[in-house]
Protein backbone atom coordinates (compact mmCIF):
# COMPACT_ATOMS: atom_id res chain seq x y z
CA UNK A 1 0.00 0.00 0.00
CA UNK A 2 2.81 2.41 0.91
CA UNK A 3 4.63 1.63 -2.34
CA UNK A 4 1.41 2.26 -4.29
CA UNK A 5 0.95 5.68 -2.61
CA UNK A 6 4.59 6.59 -3.27
CA UNK A 7 4.12 5.72 -6.94
CA UNK A 8 0.98 7.88 -7.12
CA UNK A 9 2.88 10.80 -5.56
CA UNK A 10 5.71 10.45 -8.10
CA UNK A 11 3.22 10.37 -10.98
CA UNK A 12 1.40 13.41 -9.57
CA UNK A 13 4.66 15.37 -9.24
CA UNK A 14 5.66 14.46 -12.80
CA UNK A 15 2.28 15.55 -14.18
CA UNK A 16 2.48 18.82 -12.23
CA UNK A 17 5.91 19.53 -13.71
CA UNK A 18 4.58 18.90 -17.23
CA UNK A 19 1.58 21.17 -16.59
CA UNK A 20 3.81 23.96 -15.26
CA UNK A 21 6.10 23.60 -18.28
CA UNK A 22 3.14 23.75 -20.68
CA UNK A 23 1.76 26.78 -18.85
CA UNK A 24 5.10 28.57 -19.12
CA UNK A 25 5.19 27.87 -22.85
CA UNK A 26 1.61 29.03 -23.38
CA UNK A 27 2.27 32.34 -21.58
CA UNK A 28 4.88 33.23 -24.22
CA UNK A 29 3.34 31.32 -27.14
CA UNK A 30 2.66 34.49 -29.12
CA UNK A 31 6.10 36.00 -28.41
CA UNK A 32 8.46 34.44 -30.91
CA UNK A 33 11.56 34.95 -33.02
CA UNK A 34 11.49 33.92 -36.68
CA UNK A 35 12.92 34.66 -40.16
CA UNK A 36 16.53 34.49 -38.93
CA UNK A 37 18.91 35.43 -41.75
CA UNK A 38 22.70 35.34 -41.33
CA UNK A 39 25.42 35.43 -43.99
CA UNK A 40 26.72 31.85 -44.04
CA UNK A 41 30.21 32.34 -45.50
CA UNK A 42 32.15 35.45 -44.52
CA UNK A 43 35.76 36.62 -44.45
CA UNK A 44 37.78 37.21 -41.30
CA UNK A 45 37.54 41.02 -41.73
CA UNK A 46 33.83 41.05 -42.53
CA UNK A 47 31.02 42.01 -40.18
CA UNK A 48 28.29 39.50 -39.37
CA UNK A 49 24.86 40.81 -40.31
CA UNK A 50 21.92 39.25 -38.48
CA UNK A 51 18.30 39.93 -39.44
CA UNK A 52 15.57 38.52 -37.21
CA UNK A 53 11.88 39.25 -36.71
CA UNK A 54 10.57 39.52 -33.15
CA UNK A 55 6.91 39.26 -32.16
CA UNK A 56 6.43 40.84 -28.72
CA UNK A 57 3.52 41.72 -26.43
CA UNK A 58 5.62 43.81 -24.06
CA UNK A 59 9.11 45.30 -23.94
CA UNK A 60 11.78 42.62 -24.33
CA UNK A 61 15.57 42.45 -24.71
CA UNK A 62 16.88 40.70 -27.83
CA UNK A 63 20.46 39.38 -27.69
CA UNK A 64 22.74 38.17 -30.47
CA UNK A 65 25.85 36.25 -29.46
CA UNK A 66 28.50 34.53 -31.56
CA UNK A 67 30.26 31.44 -30.20
CA UNK A 68 33.38 29.76 -31.57
CA UNK A 69 32.49 26.14 -32.33
CA UNK A 70 35.90 24.78 -31.31
CA UNK A 71 35.38 25.65 -27.62
CA UNK A 72 31.95 27.42 -27.55
CA UNK A 73 33.54 30.60 -26.24
CA UNK A 74 31.43 33.72 -26.83
CA UNK A 75 33.52 36.06 -28.99
CA UNK A 76 31.01 38.88 -29.45
CA UNK A 77 27.57 39.91 -28.30
CA UNK A 78 25.02 42.69 -28.86
CA UNK A 79 21.72 43.48 -27.15
CA UNK A 80 18.78 45.66 -28.04
CA UNK A 81 15.59 46.62 -26.19
CA UNK A 82 12.50 45.98 -28.33
CA UNK A 83 9.04 47.33 -27.49
CA UNK A 84 7.21 46.64 -30.77
CA UNK A 85 7.08 43.69 -33.15
CA UNK A 86 9.18 43.90 -36.31
CA UNK A 87 12.46 43.02 -38.00
CA UNK A 88 15.69 43.84 -36.18
CA UNK A 89 19.09 44.15 -37.87
CA UNK A 90 22.34 43.60 -35.96
CA UNK A 91 25.82 44.18 -37.40
CA UNK A 92 28.67 42.60 -35.42
CA UNK A 93 32.28 43.34 -36.48
CA UNK A 94 34.52 40.26 -36.46
CA UNK A 95 37.77 42.10 -35.67
CA UNK A 96 40.14 39.50 -37.15
CA UNK A 97 38.32 36.42 -35.92
CA UNK A 98 40.06 33.10 -36.51
CA UNK A 99 39.02 30.96 -39.46
CA UNK A 100 36.50 28.24 -38.62
CA UNK A 101 32.91 27.51 -37.65
CA UNK A 102 30.82 29.70 -35.37
CA UNK A 103 27.31 29.55 -33.95
CA UNK A 104 25.06 32.61 -33.98
CA UNK A 105 22.57 32.57 -31.10
CA UNK A 106 19.58 34.92 -31.01
CA UNK A 107 17.42 34.91 -27.91
CA UNK A 108 14.72 37.09 -26.36
CA UNK A 109 14.31 37.67 -22.62
CA UNK A 110 12.20 39.84 -20.30
CA UNK A 111 13.61 43.34 -19.86
CA UNK A 112 16.80 43.26 -17.79
CA UNK A 113 17.02 39.45 -17.61
CA UNK A 114 19.62 37.03 -18.98
CA UNK A 115 19.72 33.85 -21.11
CA UNK A 116 18.29 31.71 -18.31
CA UNK A 117 14.97 33.59 -18.57
CA UNK A 118 14.71 33.38 -22.37
CA UNK A 119 11.24 33.19 -23.92
CA UNK A 120 12.41 32.49 -27.49
CA UNK A 121 15.64 31.38 -29.15
CA UNK A 122 17.10 30.70 -32.62
CA UNK A 123 20.51 29.43 -33.75
CA UNK A 124 22.48 29.19 -36.99
CA UNK A 125 25.97 27.96 -37.83
CA UNK A 126 28.27 30.07 -40.04
CA UNK A 127 31.78 29.71 -41.49
CA UNK A 128 34.59 32.27 -41.42
CA UNK A 129 36.73 31.78 -44.53
CA UNK A 130 40.49 32.26 -44.90
CA UNK A 131 40.03 35.44 -46.96
CA UNK A 132 39.60 39.05 -45.75
CA UNK A 133 36.20 39.73 -47.31
CA UNK A 134 33.67 37.21 -48.56
CA UNK A 135 30.31 38.72 -47.62
CA UNK A 136 28.71 41.45 -49.74
CA UNK A 137 29.07 44.91 -48.21
CA UNK A 138 26.15 45.74 -45.94
CA UNK A 139 24.22 48.85 -46.91
CA UNK A 140 21.58 50.19 -44.58
CA UNK A 141 20.77 51.45 -41.10
CA UNK A 142 22.90 49.82 -38.42
CA UNK A 143 21.54 51.40 -35.25
CA UNK A 144 19.01 54.01 -34.10
CA UNK A 145 19.05 55.47 -30.60
CA UNK A 146 15.99 57.34 -29.34
CA UNK A 147 14.14 57.30 -25.98
CA UNK A 148 10.99 55.19 -25.70
CA UNK A 149 9.24 57.91 -23.69
CA UNK A 150 9.46 61.71 -23.88
CA UNK A 151 8.12 63.67 -20.95
CA UNK A 152 6.90 67.25 -21.45
CA UNK A 153 9.59 69.60 -22.75
CA UNK A 154 12.36 67.01 -22.47
CA UNK A 155 15.07 67.34 -25.12
CA UNK A 156 15.80 64.13 -27.00
CA UNK A 157 18.63 63.22 -29.37
CA UNK A 158 18.13 61.03 -32.41
CA UNK A 159 21.28 58.98 -32.99
CA UNK A 160 21.71 57.09 -36.27
CA UNK A 161 24.52 54.86 -37.54
CA UNK A 162 24.45 53.83 -41.20
CA UNK A 163 26.59 51.98 -43.74
CA UNK A 164 27.00 52.73 -47.45
CA UNK A 165 29.68 53.24 -50.07
CA UNK A 166 27.32 54.85 -52.60
CA UNK A 167 25.58 58.19 -53.06
CA UNK A 168 22.38 57.83 -51.03
CA UNK A 169 19.74 59.78 -49.17
CA UNK A 170 19.41 59.18 -45.45
CA UNK A 171 15.67 59.60 -44.87
CA UNK A 172 14.02 60.13 -41.46
CA UNK A 173 10.22 60.19 -41.29
CA UNK A 174 8.13 60.97 -38.21
CA UNK A 175 4.85 59.03 -38.15
CA UNK A 176 1.86 59.06 -35.81
CA UNK A 177 1.50 55.35 -35.05
CA UNK A 178 -2.18 55.49 -34.07
CA UNK A 179 -3.32 57.03 -37.37
CA UNK A 180 -0.30 55.94 -39.45
CA UNK A 181 -0.03 59.57 -40.59
CA UNK A 182 3.30 61.01 -41.72
CA UNK A 183 3.95 64.26 -39.83
CA UNK A 184 7.20 65.30 -41.48
CA UNK A 185 10.50 64.09 -42.86
CA UNK A 186 14.17 64.99 -43.00
CA UNK A 187 16.76 63.81 -45.51
CA UNK A 188 20.45 64.32 -46.13
CA UNK A 189 22.92 63.07 -48.72
CA UNK A 190 25.52 60.52 -47.59
CA UNK A 191 28.16 58.55 -49.49
CA UNK A 192 30.13 56.62 -46.85
CA UNK A 193 29.72 54.91 -43.49
CA UNK A 194 28.87 57.34 -40.73
CA UNK A 195 26.71 58.43 -37.83
CA UNK A 196 24.89 61.56 -36.75
CA UNK A 197 23.07 63.03 -33.76
CA UNK A 198 20.07 65.33 -34.11
CA UNK A 199 18.67 67.10 -31.01
CA UNK A 200 14.93 67.77 -30.72
CA UNK A 201 13.01 69.76 -28.13
CA UNK A 202 9.40 70.84 -27.57
CA UNK A 203 8.14 67.56 -29.05
CA UNK A 204 5.04 67.60 -26.85
CA UNK A 205 4.26 71.18 -27.86
CA UNK A 206 4.83 70.52 -31.56
CA UNK A 207 3.06 67.16 -31.87
CA UNK A 208 1.05 66.57 -28.68
CA UNK A 209 0.69 63.49 -26.54
CA UNK A 210 0.45 60.13 -28.27
CA UNK A 211 2.32 57.24 -29.87
CA UNK A 212 4.83 57.86 -32.64
CA UNK A 213 7.67 56.25 -34.53
CA UNK A 214 10.70 57.27 -36.52
CA UNK A 215 11.02 55.42 -39.83
CA UNK A 216 14.61 55.62 -41.08
CA UNK A 217 16.17 54.20 -44.24
CA UNK A 218 18.58 54.79 -47.12
CA UNK A 219 17.16 55.72 -50.52
CA UNK A 220 18.27 56.45 -54.06
CA UNK A 221 19.23 60.10 -54.42
CA UNK A 222 17.32 60.73 -57.65
CA UNK A 223 14.04 58.93 -57.04
CA UNK A 224 13.91 58.62 -53.26
CA UNK A 225 13.17 54.89 -53.63
CA UNK A 226 14.18 52.99 -50.47
CA UNK A 227 17.12 50.63 -50.99
CA UNK A 228 17.46 49.42 -47.39
CA UNK A 229 15.36 47.96 -44.61
CA UNK A 230 13.20 50.59 -42.88
CA UNK A 231 14.33 50.86 -39.27
CA UNK A 232 11.49 51.82 -36.90
CA UNK A 233 12.01 53.46 -33.49
CA UNK A 234 8.75 53.61 -31.52
CA UNK A 235 8.13 56.10 -28.71
CA UNK A 236 5.41 57.93 -26.82
CA UNK A 237 5.03 61.58 -25.79
CA UNK A 238 3.46 62.09 -22.36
Amino acid sequence: MIQYLQQLIRVSIALSAVMISCLALSVHADEVLYDLMVSDNIGYEDAIRVDVTAEVRKTRDVYVSVQRASDWKTVMRQARRVSHSGTQTFVLPLEDASVGRYRVNVFMVPKGKDWNARVAELQQMISVQDIPNAAPLFEGIQLVQWPEEIDGQQEATLGISYATQNDRLLVMKLINTSSNTELGDLSMEVNENGSLSLPFDNMSEDFGKGDYRWEIFLAETASGTPISHKYSAYFSID
